[in-house]
């Protein structure tokens, strides 16, 4: 075997590869406004309203259809007792290892309501 095919020397090569990474000074990624990580119970009960708030314009009809506004609700393993509209360009996304990690308790959970569709109003014609 060529050398470069060698099983031993891709392994100590990748290992090598490793090391190199790892010396390596990275600063923590930082987390973009748009994606927000949600605790179970938070001691905050205005959490509903704080959710409603990021979404106003996803879920409205006429200002979310063609936003570049993009929203992420990520929820760690446990209940959350809310209820969530999800609007245009939102995802709603559960961390826990198998789906029943993370419960939605509220009256209605998470859910979407019919928002029709609107012509672009950049392509209206004269």
């Amino acid at each position: 075997l060529p050398l470069a095919m060698n099983p031993l020397c891709m392994l100590i090569s990748a290992w090598l590869g490793l090391l190199r990474v790892a010396a390596l000074d990275i600063a923590p990624m930082q987390q973009p406004a748009a994606v927000v990580g949600i605790e179970p119970n938070p001691p905050d009960t205005s959490l509903a309203d704080h959710i409603a708030e990021l979404l106003r314009d996803l879920n409205d009809v006429k200002t979310g259809h063609y936003s570049d506004k993009r929203i992420a609700l990520l929820f760690k393993p446990g209940t959350h007792d809310v209820d969530i509209k999800v609007g245009y360009y939102v995802q709603v996304l559960g961390l826990g290892e198998i789906a029943d990690d993370v419960v939605f308790t509220g009256a209605r959970g998470v859910y979407s309501e019919p928002m029709g569709a609107i012509p672009d109003p950049r392509l209206a014609s004269e």
